[in-house]
C-alpha cells in the first residue's frame, strides 16, 4: 500500500495528522487546477475550502479505486461545476490573467516568439467546450492520464480518448496555421 493510500486509511479513521498531510499533498494541486477554471485567486480559494470541505466529510466513501488525487480532481471538478452553474460565471480571461500565466523559470519564454506561441496555444485552448477544456487542463496541466480523467468527468474512457485524440489533432492544426 502506497503512501497516499495509507494516510487515507489513517485519515479515515480520525487521525487527523493523516488528513493534514493529505491537505498539505494535494491542496496547491487542487487550488492551480480550480484557479486555471475560475480565472482567478479569490474563486479558486473558495472553491478549494469548499472541495476539501467536502473530500473531509465524504472521506469514509473513498474506496480506493482510484488515487487519492483523482478522486479529490472528481469532486474539485463538481465543485467548479456547481459555482459556475451557481453564480452563472463566464470565465473570460484577460490580458493582464495571461500575461501572469507566464513561466518565470528560464526556459520555453527566452524568446518572444515562444511567449506569443503559449499565449496563442492558450487562447485556443480557452475556446473549447467545456469538456475539451476539462480534458486538456486535466491531462496536461494536473498531469492526469486519459482512465483517470473519464473518472473525473464521470465519462466513459473511449469518450475521453476520441475527445483527447481530437482536441490535439484541432490544437495542432491551429497552431500550425500560427
Amino acid at each position: 500500500m502506497g503512501r497516499e493510500q495509507s494516510l487515507c486509511k489513517l485519515a479515515q479513521k480520525g487521525d487527523t495528522d493523516a488528513a493534514s498531510e493529505l491537505l498539505r499533498l494535494f491542496y496547491k494541486q487542487i487550488f492551480n487546477y480550480l484557479r486555471r477554471l475560475s480565472g482567478n485567486s479569490r474563486d479558486a480559494e473558495d472553491l478549494t475550502q469548499e472541495t476539501f470541505t467536502k473530500v473531509w466529510s465524504t472521506l469514509d466513501s473513498y474506496r480506493g479505486q482510484c488515487s487519492f488525487s483523482t478522486w479529490a480532481h472528481r469532486i474539485a471538478y463538481h465543485a467548479y461545476i456547481d459555482w459556475h452553474r451557481k453564480e452563472d460565471t463566464i470565465v473570460d480571461q484577460s490580458d493582464a490573467w495571461w500575461e501572469g500565466q507566464k513561466d518565470c523559470n528560464p526556459g520555453p519564454f527566452k524568446c518572444a516568439r515562444d511567449k506569443q506561441l503559449a499565449v496563442r496555444l492558450y487562447e485556443i485552448v480557452d475556446q473549447l467546450n467545456e469538456l475539451e477544456k476539462q480534458v486538456i487542463y486535466l491531462h496536461f496541466y494536473q498531469a492526469l492520464s486519459l482512465r483517470d480523467i473519464a473518472y473525473v468527468l464521470n465519462e466513459a474512457p473511449s469518450t475521453i480518448r476520441y475527445k483527447f485524440h481530437k482536441v490535439m489533432k484541432y490544437l495542432r492544426s491551429e497552431m500550425d496555421k500560427v
